[in-house]
């Protein structure tokens, strides 16, 4: 079964790079600023399936924490979905 976090996570990725190219190209920062951050906040909206999803999530989450946001994203809610599928693995 593929696990919907990843494709999120490969999202966000790819907005953030498409950001920092914006950045070196001064190009259009405001715009793909928004865009990456609307990715960020889809990912934290996706519930993994699997506890490799789960973990790929909880790295996701500390990366964005220490590197871009602040606390009004929905970590808490997506740390506790993480921390549910790993309870409740055999």
């Amino acid at each position: 079964m593929a696990d919907p976090i990843f494709a999120a996570i490969a999202e966000w990725e790819r907005l953030e790079a498409l950001h920092i190219e914006a950045i070196n190209a001064a190009d259009a920062i405001d715009d793909e600023d928004s865009a990456e951050f609307a990715a960020a906040e889809a990912v934290l909206e996706v519930r993994p399936q699997t506890v490799a999803g789960a973990l790929a999530l909880l790295r996701f989450i500390a990366t964005i924490e220490q590197d871009y946001l602040g606390n009004e994203w929905k970590k808490g809610d997506a740390i506790r979905a993480c921390a549910d599928l790993i309870e409740a693995a055999p």
